[in-house]
């Protein structure tokens, strides 16, 4: 909507809604009312109802804002009532709602299907379940479909038409549940991979107190007394980690909802509250538990005898003890590979996706859509006459190259898709008939946005509604319409019969480009010239030689020489498009990278701290061999063939594993399979690689050890 007076010009994202859309949603209105019934009719009075957002940035919070008038795409609309804070509905962009208002009349079955309507939105009565809804509207779907001619429900049957309930929930935030459950999956492996390090490390601390618990033992501490001592201390120990990492967490959600892809659901109601905390305490609580058992278990297992004595019996306990950290390290390193794979597969497919050719070229194209009123620019030939002028005055400013208009930015929200059908090509009962993405543009638009002509003509300002009527059609449609024939000259219609057809004369051919996603197959696309569909809303696309972005000011001057009252809006360059194409799969990527590196140092101290604990029990007898004639290299091989088997039996566990969870990953990849050879063998050798080098420090720190001061060791 534009909205015009009371300063600059705006343009409001809106949304026509029908007076019950606010009950069923159970928001009340913060300031006045919603639609009456009677408002939201045909003819009946022109009302809206705007958001908080939109009353404190455009009006100041003016309280007095209910009941005075707005100009709306030249209309006035009074304003009844103001959403609470935070409501937007069905996104949060939307600032303003206006009664849909549909006929009363009975539709007439030909319009079946048009789908300018998003969805119906209904509140179930208690006991009410969308099973019970999902079979009440499946019979309302076949009462309407017996309603209609036989054909039109041969083709509603045939395309698959219905209806389908679902839970607003699932609705808005269903799409994103794989990529979420996959990053919770990361945070856990993360949490088990700490909780395994520290177990080491408690462990090897566990051998220096071995004596102090076997005193307290003696003195008549109970093993319970003792358990619950160090379930104690790990407790603290995981308390405190819990209150940095949610001081941390402050500052890193503030950051998730910087970096934030355009199309993530609900992403900026993230927030630190009550839930967060007390999820946090629980979480540390489970971890004590998890990093603090073993060591606990192992000390007060320890008889006061044993730990009190020098002898081959405290040398078996260290031997078992050292079997547990082995155990863990082996846990550690399995984990941090099914990480590192996820962050490899994600890392492939994200680069596959940047190498992905949209099918237009992006640099230096600056984009903005403008929509004229219909109130002012009641005619289509005015609307023609205002892109076709704006078009000239664009030109010639210095440093554009080309300048054309669009009625759809390629990888933007939004289509308008229709079917259609070949000149003699016969038509079966029920037939689906391909479906193809429409859009108007302007002469010069191949040029400007760099989809290559690869047969025919560009559209002229000739190509209007008193000549032949033309388009032009991607190399898709023209391969599945005319796969050994020219296409050239050919004739396609939208009508459903041929008795009524307007034949649309072929007359060019240009690539194929993507439409709704980068990871998607493109969509057929059929292009009509401007002047045979004059459209009141439309982008336009500057191509330039130096930076787009820089060109903004020069549009806007050039738009209120020609309307002062006409805002333009959604200002981006093409590069940022493609780039929010991109933004949910470099998030994943970035966070399961972020999880899997921090998996990987965390195994590769585990290794180093077990390694490490190995060569301060092992300093005697390292000296005596040394003493006996043991070369450095020999020291540090032995050390090292003690650590490699357990980093490869961790990796083989890690591999088994990852076959079977990868799994998961199938939806979020692209180009590349979730049990991709390459990507396993890769991540594993790298894995290895690391954790070899954690144990050759301490093997090496051992091989420097001077034999005297080994041999005195103890």
């Amino acid at each position: 909507l534009n909205l015009t007076g009371g300063g600059n010009p705006e343009r409001i994202q809106g949304i026509r809604v029908s007076a019950g859309l606010f009950p069923a949603l159970g928001v009340p209105a913060a300031r006045g009312r919603f639609f009456l019934p009677e408002e939201d009719r045909t003819g009946g009075e022109a009302v809206v109802v705007v958001s908080d957002g939109l009353w404190k940035r455009r009006f100041g919070g003016d309280r007095a804002l209910v009941g005075r008038s707005l100009v709306l795409n030249g209309k006035s609309h009074t304003v009844v009532g103001i959403m609470p804070p935070g409501f937007g509905f069905p996104s949060p962009s939307t600032e303003m709602w206006i009664p849909l208002a549909l006929p009363s009349e009975e539709l007439d079955p030909a319009r079946r299907g048009n789908e300018f309507l998003q969805a119906a939105v209904a509140r179930l009565r208690p006991g009410i379940t969308v099973p019970l809804a999902q079979n009440d509207m499946d019979r309302i779907t076949r009462t309407i479909l017996a309603s209609l001619p036989q054909a039109a429900r041969d083709y509603f049957a045939g395309a698959g038409w219905g209806s389908v309930v679902a839970p607003l929930k699932e609705h808005v935030v269903g799409a994103s549940r794989t990529a979420l459950l996959t990053l919770l999956g990361a945070v856990v492996f993360v949490l088990l991979v700490a909780c395994a390090n520290v177990s080491c490390l408690q462990l090897a601390r566990a051998a220096s107190r071995q004596r102090e618990m076997a005193i307290r033992a003696a003195l008549g501490a109970g093993r319970g007394s003792i358990v619950r001592q160090l379930l104690s201390e790990s407790l603290l120990l995981a308390l405190v980690g819990g209150e940095v990492g949610m001081l941390v967490a402050v500052w890193g959600v503030d950051l998730l909802v910087t970096m934030r892809p355009a199309n993530f659901p609900r992403l900026e109601e993230v927030r630190i509250d009550s839930g967060v905390l007390a999820f946090t305490v629980a979480i540390s609580i489970l971890s004590a538990v998890l990093f603090g058992l073993a060591p606990a278990f192992r000390l007060s297992r320890t008889g006061p005898n044993e730990a009190l004595k020098e002898g081959t019996r405290s040398a078996t306990a260290g031997v078992k003890q050292l079997r547990g950290q082995q155990l863990l390290v082996m846990t550690q390193v399995a984990l941090a590979l099914v990480l590192m794979i996820g962050a490899g597969l994600m890392l492939r497919s994200f680069r596959n996706l940047q190498q992905v050719d949209p099918g237009f070229k992006t640099e230096n194209v600056l984009t903005t859509y403008i929509s004229l009123p219909p109130a002012k620019y009641s005619e289509p030939e005015k609307n023609l006459e205002f892109f076709r002028q704006l078009l000239r005055r664009l030109q010639t400013l210095p440093g554009v190259e080309s300048v054309a208009a669009g009625s759809l930015v390629p990888l933007a929200e939004g289509w308008s898709t229709a079917s259609f059908f070949a000149e003699g090509q016969a038509r079966r009962p029920g037939e689906i008939l391909p479906l193809a993405s429409i859009r108007v543009v302007t002469p010069g638009y191949f040029r400007t946005m760099g989809i290559p002509l690869l047969q025919g003509r560009d559209f002229t300002d000739r190509d209007d509604r008193t000549s032949v009527r033309v388009v032009a059609v991607d190399r898709g449609t023209a391969r599945r319409l005319w796969p050994a024939e020219d296409p050239i000259g050919k004739r396609i219609t939208f009508s459903d019969s041929v008795k009524d057809a307007v034949w649309l004369t072929v007359a060019g051919v240009v690539g194929d480009i993507k439409d709704l996603a980068l990871d998607r197959d493109p969509m057929l696309h059929v292009y009509l010239p401007l002047g045979g569909s004059p459209q009141g809303a439309m982008f336009l696309a500057l191509r330039t030689r130096t930076d787009a972005a820089g060109f903004l000011p020069a549009v806007r001057e050039q738009v209120r020489a020609m309307d002062a009252d006409q805002p333009i809006f959604a200002v981006r360059t093409m590069d940022s498009y493609v780039d929010d194409a991109l933004a949910q799969p470099r998030l994943r990527f970035n966070l399961v990278a972020l999880f899997a590196g921090v998996a990987l140092l965390l195994a590769s101290l585990g290794v180093y701290s077990v390694i490490s604990y190995s060569v301060a029990r092992r300093t005697h007898e390292i000296g005596i061999r040394m003493t006996l004639g043991a070369r450095r290299r020999d020291v540090v091989g032995l050390i090292v063939r003690q650590g490699l088997p357990l980093i490869l039996l961790g990796s083989g566990i890690g591999l088994g594993a990852a076959w079977g969870l990868t799994r998961v990953l199938d939806t979020l990849l692209y180009g590349v399979g979730a049990h991709d050879p390459g990507t396993f063998a890769g991540v594993s050798l790298l894995l290895v690689l690391v954790a070899s080098a954690a144990c050759y420090l301490p093997a090496r720190r051992a091989a420097t050890v001077d034999p005297m001061i080994a041999l005195r060791y103890e």
